[in-house]
C-alpha cells in the first residue's frame, strides 16, 4: 500500500440513503406523515423526525443517542432541510409518538384494512418481554418473564398482523413487564377487532388460551386456532405413541396424530 492510498480514520464516513428513501414512501404511502404532522403544529416537523427515526431503524438500530448522530450527518441535515438540533428534541419526539401510538397504529391500520382488507382472512397475535432501562419506568414491572429475566424491570409488547402472504402488522399494544398473554390478548383483540369485522380467524398461542378469550371470539363472529395447554394426561397420552394406531398426517415430515372424539 502506498502511502498516497491510506485511507485515515473519518474518511470513510457514508450515509445509507435507501432506508431514508423507503421510509419517505412508506410514511406518503399510508398517509402517516398527514397524520403524524397534526400531532405537532410548532418547531420541527414531527414526521420528518418520525422518518428518520424509521430510517435509523431500519439500519443500525442502536440508541437514540445513536439516532441523532444520523440525523445530524450534513447530507441528511440538507435532505430534510433541518438546522441542528440536540438529542433532547428527539427524545421529545418519541415521547409525543409515544403518546399518540394508538391514534397513529389505528390510522395506519384502516389504510392497510382499505388496500388488503378482502386478503385477509387470518390474524396472528403474539406478545414478547423487552427489559426496559429509564429513570421513569411507569410500564415497567418485575414478574412474568418472555425472556427467562424476571428479576429485571420490563415492559410487554402485542402484534396482530396478516398471516402470510401478507405478513403486515397492524396491531400494535403495550402492557406492564408482568401481564400473562390471556389478559393482553384481550388487550390486542380489542384494539383491533373493530377494523377486522367478522369471520376471521384469530391464530394465538397457548398461553393466551382460556375460555374467556375464546368466548370473546366467537361472540363477535369470529373463529380462532390455537394449542391447547398440556398436561400430566397429555404427558401420558403421547407415551402411547405409535405409528400402527397414530394416523400419518405427513410422511415427508414424519407427522402423526391420534383423532379423539369427545361426547
Amino acid at each position: 500500500m502506498t502511502k498516497s492510498s491510506i485511507m485515515w480514520r473519518g474518511q470513510d464516513k457514508s450515509v445509507t440513503i435507501g432506508n431514508v428513501l423507503l421510509s419517505e414512501a412508506f410514511f406518503k404511502k399510508y398517509g402517516l406523515d398527514r397524520e403524524i404532522s397534526s400531532l405537532k403544529s410548532k418547531g420541527i416537523d414531527l414526521t420528518k423526525l418520525a422518518e428518520l427515526l424509521v430510517a435509523y431503524k431500519l439500519g443500525d438500530n442502536f440508541s437514540i443517542l445513536r439516532a441523532h448522530e444520523f440525523v445530524m450527518e450534513p447530507a441528511i441535515r440538507n435532505r430534510f432541510g433541518l438546522q441542528k438540533f440536540s438529542a433532547k428534541t428527539l427524545y421529545r419526539a418519541v415521547e409525543r409518538l409515544g403518546q399518540n401510538r394508538e391514534r397513529i397504529v389505528s390510522a395506519f391500520r384502516c389504510r392497510i384494512m382499505g388496500e388488503y382488507g378482502q386478503q385477509i382472512s387470518d390474524v396472528v397475535f403474539d406478545w414478547t418481554s423487552l427489559v426496559y432501562f429509564g429513570y421513569k419506568p411507569d410500564l415497567a414491572m418485575r414478574g412474568h418473564s418472555k425472556d427467562g429475566h424476571p428479576e429485571e424491570c420490563q415492559i410487554t409488547v402485542g402484534v396482530a398482523q396478516a398471516a402470510k402472504p401478507l405478513c403486515i402488522p397492524f396491531g400494535l399494544t403495550v402492557m406492564p413487564g408482568n401481564t400473562h398473554d390471556v389478559k393482553h390478548m384481550v388487550r390486542t383483540y380489542e384494539q383491533v377487532k373493530g377494523d377486522l369485522g367478522a369471520g376471521r380467524n384469530m391464530v394465538f398461542d397457548a398461553g393466551a388460551n382460556c375460555k374467556d378469550v375464546l368466548d370473546l371470539i366467537v361472540s363477535d363472529g369470529n373463529n380462532f386456532l390455537t394449542r391447547k395447554k398440556l398436561n400430566k394426561s397429555d404427558d401420558k397420552l403421547f407415551k402411547t405413541f405409535s405409528k400402527d394406531t397414530w394416523e400419518c398426517v405427513d410422511p415427508e415430515r414424519g407427522e402423526y396424530c391420534l383423532k379423539k372424539r369427545f361426547p
